[in-house]
């Protein structure tokens, strides 16, 4: 028998979901959390699935029958959507209300009816205040199912009325394992270029949609030039580099503010990696794939100059996010590893 087969890994929460909905003990509300490409959506639809199959009960959901075929193709009238509008930052109390306004009409074609909210972090505080009613007094067999990056932005209120799940984190051994099974163009790298893989699969830390959307041909090359770009700054930032060197490096840094954001993340988690080397040479690594290659890297920055750097880079983040000139925030930042 097979639960949720849609949805890699995450065992213990398949067969607790399975359990509830066969022993009709399923809660009324879920507050599922994990980063984007983690599997929210997925195990959303697997629920919406299970509860409204037609199949003979062997697998749960089939993934056969007409309903099935149905949510999966987005053509389900009892599966409704809230997601915040891409003009806009956040989730309001209107839109809150009118979605909640349908919950207490009758379903009209199967025996649940599913809300899914996306993006639940975005939920303002009365936005989320005007779903209490409904997670305290629920209509009946109406499922609610919140999906969010962050549950530190979602009320004390909120949690206490909803069963909580988090989506798992895979390793990179499994992360492998998967992509070299569902994907023809990572299995054609592994082959030809081992480590330009290795190096999407630590890029993705443990997310499975990450790792997907990065096999793709466009985003290998892409994540494959920012690892170097990373890999080249850092470098230049060894004592004893000339600021000309330094500046030479930083200026392969992207013009576009978003990119020049993930790159200088990118370089605040190698750094971490040169840190954390210092004081445990098993640690974990996030951005390099070779524990060799790293420790000598390492081996040529003191404790203090990379605590330092990671500092210099952390404000640069800061200061990007408030738009300050991208222009003049690599001026800065390259002036302050110089004078480290």
């Amino acid at each position: 028998m097979a639960y949720f087969d849609k949805l890699f890994g995450n065992d213990g929460t398949k067969n607790r979901i399975a359990a509830a909905i066969k022993n009709g003990t399923l809660p009324h509300a879920f507050l599922i959390s994990g980063p984007q490409g983690s599997g929210k959506k997925t195990l959303s639809l697997e629920i919406a699935a299970a509860l409204n199959c037609q199949g003979d009960g062997r697998d749960l959901p089939c993934h056969r029958c007409k309903n099935c075929m149905r949510i999966y193709s987005n053509n389900f009238t009892d599966i409704s959507y809230l997601r915040k509008p891409k003009d806009k930052a956040t989730i309001g109390v209107e839109a809150v209300r009118t979605f909640r306004s349908d919950m207490f009409l009758s379903s009209t074609e199967s025996g649940y009816k599913i809300y899914v909210i996306e993006d639940a972090h975005t939920l303002t505080p009365n936005a989320q205040n005007a779903l209490l009613k409904v997670l305290e007094e629920p209509p009946n067999n109406v499922i609610i199912l919140l999906l969010c990056e962050e549950t530190d932005k979602i009320l004390s209120t909120i949690k206490s009325r909803t069963q909580a799940i988090s989506m798992q984190r895979f390793s990179k051994e499994e992360l492998l394992d998967y992509i070299l099974k569902h994907s023809e163009n990572a299995a054609s790298l592994y082959r030809k270029d081992k480590d330009k893989l290795l190096g999407v699969i630590q890029t993705a830390d443990g997310n499975i949609g990450r790792v997907l959307k990065l096999s793709d041909e466009n985003a290998l090359i892409e994540n494959s030039a920012d690892r170097e770009i990373t890999e080249q700054i850092i470098l230049s930032f060894k004592r004893g580099k000339s600021y000309e060197e330094i500046h030479t490096a930083m200026s392969n840094l992207p013009s576009d503010r978003t990119e020049y954001i993930k790159i200088t993340e990118q370089l605040i988690t190698a750094v971490r990696d040169l840190i954390t080397l210092k004081y445990d040479e098993n640690a974990e690594l996030l951005f390099f794939i070779s524990r060799g290659h790293a420790k000598s890297v390492s081996s040529d920055f003191s404790a203090r100059r990379l605590m330092g750097i990671f500092d210099i880079l952390t404000n640069a983040i800061t200061d990007a996010d408030r738009n300050v000139s991208l222009s003049v925030l690599s001026a800065d930042v390259e002036a302050k590893i110089k004078l480290l």
